[in-house]
């Protein structure tokens, strides 16, 4: 369990804190505090509850993993649901990163199950500079709920770039292994543009001044966060656009591909049938033939001529 305290502009910092420090932290005066548990038990669970007086159901969820995106208003403190996301180079899955926060006036409970670089990253700003706490815990929250958007920026930057590669070899060679990874890519685009939508309602109605736990000077920023998720957003329905164009071309460049193929069978069906009726027809007569002694090379000028005549037709009505 993480603490850090606030009180008449001194600042106290646990890093690693168990029910006996929290306790005596939480009975202590203090103008702003923030507690952060990392994979939480029960008991842990159960001590928030009853210390900060938090709604059940929204503990309860602080249990469970696959807790929809939202924002929710209960008395004395709004419960906050947000998904991060791993940047995981070279994983082919999105791995997302769930983000539980109780805001009360003075107060920032954040839960999350594994480590985060986010919240990490706030840590350390704490640690250059103590003060940034006594500004308010709604800027604690702001400053994860900032490194958490800026966190799409990446993954959405490597899709794109995959997106990009297979374009340009559906037109060099393609192959299954393309059709495979776009399928892969809207699977994930998919899924990113499932998590936008909601995370857009949590940072739109934080902006919108009308919670009382937060700050009115902070609205402005987190707007400045909204606006970074509808960036991400956009981003997310041009490369599904881009998805569907590039498997438009790759049936297209399949089909083409297998109607040349198609058109190299006939064309030489076509200029061996002639030869194939030639054969069989002298080969039905063979021994009535004149000269047959010499009948092989009377068939093969004849299949010869028939070869250069059929060619000759064909290119006159531009098939070849």
């Amino acid at each position: 369990m993480y603490l850090v305290a606030s009180h008449e502009g001194r600042v106290r910092t646990q890093a690693s804190a168990d029910f006996r420090i929290a306790r005596g932290w939480c009975a202590q005066p203090s103008d702003y505090l923030w507690i952060d548990v990392e994979a939480p038990t029960t008991e842990e669970l159960a001590f928030l509850q009853t210390t900060f007086n938090l709604h059940p159901l929204a503990v309860e969820e602080c249990d469970h993993a696959g807790v929809r995106p939202k924002i929710e208003q209960y008395p004395g403190h709004l419960y906050l649901v947000v998904h991060g996301m791993n940047h995981n180079p070279g994983a082919q899955a999105l791995d997302t990163v769930e983000f539980k926060f109780f805001l009360m006036r003075g107060r920032l409970i954040t839960i999350h199950n594994e480590p985060s670089s986010s919240i990490r990253h706030t840590q350390e700003r704490l640690k250059r500079d103590p003060q940034f706490i006594a500004k308010g815990v709604d800027n604690i929250l702001h400053s994860i709920v900032d490194a958490v958007v800026d966190h799409y920026f990446p993954v959405l930057q490597a899709m794109e770039d995959r997106l990009e590669t297979h374009e340009a070899a559906i037109f060099t060679h393609p192959d299954q292994s393309i059709l495979e990874d776009i399928l892969a890519l809207r699977r994930e685009s998919l899924k990113l543009q499932r998590l936008m939508q909601p995370q857009l309602d949590i940072l739109g109605a934080l902006s919108s001044g009308r919670y009382a736990e937060v700050d009115p000077s902070d609205v402005a920023y987190f707007h400045d966060v909204y606006d970074h998720l509808l960036r991400i957003n956009d981003r997310v329905h041009i490369l599904r656009e881009g998805l569907s164009g590039a498997m438009e071309c790759y049936l297209s460049q399949n089909s083409n591909r297998t109607n040349d193929i198609m058109k190299t069978l006939t064309v030489a069906a076509t200029m061996l049938l002639p030869v194939s009726v030639l054969t069989n027809l002298l080969g039905a007569t063979y021994e009535h033939l004149p000269g047959k002694q010499n009948a092989i090379w009377w068939v093969l000028a004849l299949s010869l001529a028939s070869l250069v005549g059929t060619y000759y037709l064909l290119r006159r009505a531009r098939w070849l």
